[in-house]
């Protein structure tokens, strides 16, 4: 609207004037009401549609409603099943997260979320089976998600790798070597000396072309190339210096995050043996109990575990483990070794895949691993 006071102030004087210039002059004063009138319209709606409820101020970053239908989809496209998608719906109705979408690619928003779904099964009224595994869902929503959420995503460059990373080298000459960053600097990556199956130091020439693997804790893999640019001793430790690269690509992803763990472990070799005649044969796991042997339990997964031991078994072996977690739960479970690395003086490190766990010692390597 025009303002009335102020064009009574001003019309005093338009009428003192010569009558062309009156109407010209009130025409532009006019003009000029209507021009600030418009843009105040404007700044106001302007001013409504910065002040949303969304994240970070903005109404574009308004947190999308829950639609269980569209949420279901998306679980599917990320690899759940049907019964985990549903109880990841269900979830979300019952707890009401913020921002429920954000479960698929915020791994805190998931953890929180789940770990109230832990919290819950607890205090249920049900079998221990029952109990279990609705745990073992549980854990598996995790899993997939963690597995599959950052497909296509990747590091950019290598001077973001952390000191302590553990890595793999493997040269141009072939073969491959474990070892560990034991600082990123600004010129290059300084890595400890990988050492050989005698334990003597594996040195390469400068310039050697080396192909450098790690893995991040959830699983994730990547992988880049460098070069060999010289040897310092970095912390008192003999190093091994690598150029930084700015390519990092993603490489294979572990099924299952694995955790480092320095546990006591005893094993024993398991045998196979045919059982009845004909078709009735059947074939009968049996543990021989008289030939354990004490381990070190290296690291964990809910899929398989590295075992280091003088009296290792073979690659192909059966074995049955026991171990306890760091809150002293204790574990048995059977495995097969699908490899073997030498090491020095004598034995090595076996790496095993479970074949055989009930889900409440699942429930409790799932639970050492994700902090749940």
């Amino acid at each position: 609207m025009i303002n009335l006071p102020i064009m009574q102030r001003l019309l005093p004087s338009i009428q003192s004037s010569n009558s062309t210039e009156n109407w010209v002059t009130l025409v532009i004063i006019v003009g000029i009401i209507i021009v600030i009138v418009i843009a105040s319209r404007f700044s106001g709606k302007g001013s409504k549609s910065s002040s949303g409820t969304g994240f970070g101020g903005g109404g574009s970053s308004k947190p999308k409603k829950f639609n269980r239908r569209t949420f279901h989809k998306r679980g599917i496209a990320l690899g759940l099943t049907k019964v985990q998608a549903n109880t990841l719906a269900n979830l979300v109705e019952r707890y009401k997260p913020a921002n429920p979408y954000l479960v698929y690619s915020h791994g805190n928003q998931l953890d929180a979320l789940l770990k109230k779904a832990i919290g819950q099964i607890e205090t249920q009224v049900s079998s221990e089976p029952i109990k279990e595994a609705q745990k073992v869902t549980i854990y598996r929503i995790k899993q997939t998600i963690e597995r599959n959420s950052n497909k296509g995503k990747s590091s950019t460059a290598t001077s973001t790798i952390p000191s302590g990373q553990n890595i793999a080298l493997s040269p141009e000459t072939g073969g491959r070597f474990q070892s560990k960053i034991n600082t990123n600097l600004r010129n290059y990556l300084s890595a400890t000396v990988p050492t050989d199956s005698s334990g003597q130091q594996v040195r390469w020439k400068k310039w050697t072309v080396i192909k450098v693997f790690f893995w991040k804790k959830n699983g994730q893999g990547f992988t880049f190339d460098s070069k060999v640019t010289g040897y310092s001793i970095i912390r008192g430790v003999p190093s091994v210096l690598l150029q930084h690269s700015g390519k990092v690509k993603q490489a294979q992803q572990r099924k299952f995050r694995r955790k480092e763990i320095s546990r006591p472990t005893y094993f024993y070799p398991v045998k196979i043996i045919p059982v009845g005649l004909g078709k009735k044969a059947k074939k009968r796991a049996i543990v021989e109990n008289d030939r354990g042997s004490l381990g070190t339990l290296i690291d964990v997964s809910a899929g398989g575990c590295s075992l280091k031991s003088t009296k290792p078994i073979p690659k192909g072996g059966l074995i049955k483990l026991q171990f306890e977690t760091a809150d002293s739960q204790s574990i048995w479970c059977f495995g097969k070794v699908i490899a073997f690395r030498k090491g020095s003086p004598m034995g090595g490190t076996m790496h095993i895949i479970f074949t055989k766990v009930t889900n409440k010692n699942l429930n409790s390597i799932n639970s050492f691993v994700y902090d749940y």
